[in-house]
């Protein structure tokens, strides 16, 4: 017999049979018999095909995404017959796909297309799936103050709060005229001043 060589296949004893036992996709491929004597020899041939489910996807992703940049997330898996493909994924009008499915495209990525990829790969004999996440890097916006006073009294308490949007989130900072009655949070988003004076009047700068 001439075949791929496969440690579940079994030959008897007079080379007459061949048993190829849990037959998986590595015993694909074509067996020949050869029947010979002194006088030549004649040949005859079969091709085993296996069917099997498809195995767990594999995605190709870049390793880091800015906003603006497009990019490409690519699919594959094994599977006899082979498997169709199905992307779920945020909906965004930025978002294109290959004509088999394998491959999915997004242009001039945005914050709202960050999130989770999954790729269903199935055949007749079953289905897989993977999923992978996608975060979309970005600069921090412009810094919005929220509860900015108008007017301060002697004796008023304060509490200022910093936030920026961003991919990942910022860290701040804030530009001030020091004083021993300001006391700010642990991530330094909120700047509280109590018992204010005119010690604290002048710029408090959120960076």
């Amino acid at each position: 017999w001439l075949y791929t060589a496969s440690n579940n296949v079994v030959i008897s004893e007079d080379n007459t049979t061949i048993c190829i036992r849990n037959a998986s996709e590595t015993n694909n491929g074509n067996y020949t018999c050869v029947a010979q004597n002194k006088h030549g020899n004649s040949t005859a041939s079969v091709q085993i095909n296996a069917l099997f489910p498809p195995g767990i996807p594999r995605v190709e992703q870049p390793k880091m995404v800015w906003k603006g940049n497009t990019v490409s997330f690519v699919c594959s898996a094994t599977g006899n017959p082979p498997p169709s493909y199905t992307w779920l994924h945020p909906e965004s009008d930025n978002v294109n796909m290959s004509h088999d499915n394998r491959i999915i495209q997004i242009n001039k990525a945005r914050p709202e297309n960050a999130g989770n990829y999954s790729c269903e790969v199935q055949n007749e004999l079953g289905k897989s799936t993977v999923t992978v996440q996608m975060f979309v890097h970005y600069s921090p916006s412009t810094p919005t103050i929220k509860n900015k006073p108008e007017k301060i009294r002697t004796g008023d308490t304060i509490t200022m709060q910093c936030s920026a949007d961003s991919s990942p989130p910022a860290t701040y900072q804030w530009l001030y005229t020091a004083s021993n009655n300001v006391v700010f949070s642990k991530d330094n988003t909120t700047v509280h001043i109590s018992n204010a004076s005119k010690t604290n009047n002048g710029n408090y700068t959120c960076v």
